[in-house]
């Protein structure tokens, strides 16, 4: 993406000659320079020896630029010392083979975690409350109930949204608050379903279940003026934010463009958004428009969601239904042989000495009886896996019993650990072996988004990864290169203007479970937020903490 300055703005209006930047910054290789701005280690007492001339200074050479995004040197030597002896235990590569192999030959379903996203009112929890119905989750009875509760307080029209959003504050407000979890099945698949409120002031909430899926459902309301609030809302902020946090695998649905009246309004109003969306993507970093799926749906009817649209005013559309849609989503790759990243979406305590964690397996596998650790609080303290299930929700009225999880498969585990309270959300469950790396201080490459105000060096920020949350502060600003190269254009720039492209030191605290996009994608996509908007997205190069 081409750097673009903000009319008005100049980075030399956001400098004070004070704070320049000392002669000795650079953008520093293992052990060349103290990370974080961190003093120099105290130099060990001598006895005094006769003092000898001065070495004339040698020039420094100039700063080495930094690789592009997707080149493996980064901390390539440091991943391959931390992991390389890791070996996956004979007895559970063996179940993991089996379970590969009873997938391909046996015909079983596949595992898939989709998140719901969308401007607030698009018809998010409506579509997929309708579709739980729809596929015999739900029961009538249930429906009926909820149609009864939402009409003594009227809110006739809510009752197919009360199916995900069961909270009494989501319920109240008419929006969804929280990540509602259900399961369902298509032909091939046996999703988990994450449904992503829609709301501006529970963004962090969304980032933490799309840090989950595998692939994503962007709603869009289709009725007169809908889509354009949308687009002015946070229709824009989640389809940025999913892209960068990895999900390849988009659907976009169009609701309520029953409203519209007639056949020749409904279809120029979905040709009219399908030209706008994939304008918007592209310019978001989807490379490639053709592999988005479209669709569209009617939530209050049931129209297009498991059989073709009845009403008349949709009878043009020739598509899939969402339901077809969802089961042609592709499985996730399995990276099994990995050390275990499981990153924690929940925890509670069972007694004194056990704690129970859910979230999903991001790489690697775990069984039964498994020692592993979980970061933070104590990355040398060691745990054993005591139980490991599919939690009880929608789909599922009783916990599943497993013998063992694998990568993308979304658990529950009991780990017995010795103070059960500091484990939160936010914490990975790793391989005893190798555990996640703590990060004190780290290096990324980040995009800057749509921003009115320059990011500046010293600025504090709020920092989103996986299911972890954190204040931070933007310690240096390194240098200004190109998205898709890497090659430097500007080194020590003075601040960061939208759409510009950059390498950066962040310091959080407190400090995070963080991976290296050469070692754990999941765990190395990061969201930088400030004032309640997504500023930056980018990805971790090199992490540091007291141990490097």
């Amino acid at each position: 993406m081409a750097s673009r300055k903000l009319a008005g703005f100049d980075e030399d209006d956001y400098w004070d000659e004070e704070d320049d930047w000392d002669e000795e910054d650079e953008y520093y290789e293992d052990g060349e320079e103290e990370a974080c701005g961190g003093e120099e280690p105290p130099s060990s007492k001598v006895v005094a020896a006769p003092a000898k001339p001065k070495a004339q200074p040698q020039p420094k050479p100039k700063p080495k630029p930094p690789p592009p995004m997707n080149s493996p040197s980064i901390s390539k030597k440091m991943e391959a010392l931390r992991v390389g002896g890791f070996v996956i235990e004979p007895s559970l590569k063996k179940l993991c083979d089996q379970a590969a192999e009873d997938e391909r030959s046996a015909g079983k379903k596949t595992v898939l975690s989709l998140v719901v996203l969308g401007h607030v009112d698009a018809g998010k929890s409506t579509t997929l409350g309708r579709l739980l119905y729809e596929t015999g989750v739900v029961t009538e009875r249930e429906v009926t109930k909820a149609q009864k509760q939402a009409k003594e307080i009227g809110k006739a029209s809510f009752a197919w949204a009360w199916m995900l959003d069961e909270r009494p504050e989501e319920r109240s407000r008419g929006v969804t608050v929280d990540v509602a979890l259900a399961r369902f099945e298509t032909a091939s698949k046996r999703v988990t379903l994450l449904d992503a409120p829609g709301h501006r002031d529970f963004v962090p909430n969304m980032i933490s279940g799309a840090a989950q899926a595998d692939a994503a459902l962007v709603v869009v309301d289709g009725s007169e003026g809908g889509f354009e609030s949308g687009m002015r809302g946070q229709t824009l902020e989640h389809v940025q934010l999913a892209i960068n946090l990895g999900i390849e695998q988009i659907a976009v649905v169009v609701t309520k463009l029953d409203t519209l009246g007639d056949a020749g309004r409904s279809e120029s109003r979905f040709a009219h958004i399908r030209q706008e969306m994939e304008q918007f993507m592209v310019r978001c970093g989807f490379r490639d428009v053709s592999k988005l799926r479209w669709t569209i749906a009617v939530g209050l009817t049931g129209d297009n969601l498991v059989a073709p649209p009845t009403l008349e005013s949709l009878g043009w559309f020739r598509g899939q239904t969402l339901l077809d849609t969802i089961d042609s989503f592709m499985p996730p790759t399995r990276d099994v042989e990995a050390p275990l990243r499981l990153s924690v979406s929940e925890s509670s305590a069972k007694g004194s000495k056990n704690v129970i964690v859910s979230g999903k397996v991001h790489q690697g596998a775990v069984q039964v009886g498994t020692k592993v650790a979980l970061v933070p609080p104590v990355p040398g303290e060691v745990g054993v896996v005591k139980s490991l299930s599919i939690d009880a929700g929608r789909g599922t009225p009783n916990d599943i019993k497993l013998t063992f999880a694998r990568a993308g498969d979304t658990v529950e585990a009991t780990v017995t650990v010795s103070d059960p309270s500091v484990v939160h959300a936010g914490s990975v469950m790793t391989s005893q072996a190798a555990p996640v790396q703590v990060a004190e201080c780290f290096l990324a490459q980040i995009l800057v988004l749509d921003i009115t105000i320059p990011l500046l060096h010293g600025q504090n920020l709020t920092l989103h990864a996986h299911s972890v949350r954190s204040t931070g502060v933007l310690t240096r600003i390194v240098s200004i290169v190109n998205e898709h190269t890497g090659e430097v254009t500007k080194e020590r720039p003075r601040c960061l203007l939208k759409g510009q492209s950059a390498i950066v030191e962040i310091t959080p605290s407190p400090s995070m479970p963080l991976e290296t996009f050469d070692g754990c994608k999941a765990l190395a996509r990061v969201a930088v937020r400030d004032g309640g908007k997504t500023v930056a997205v980018g990805k971790v190069l090199k992490i540091f903490n007291k141990a490097t």
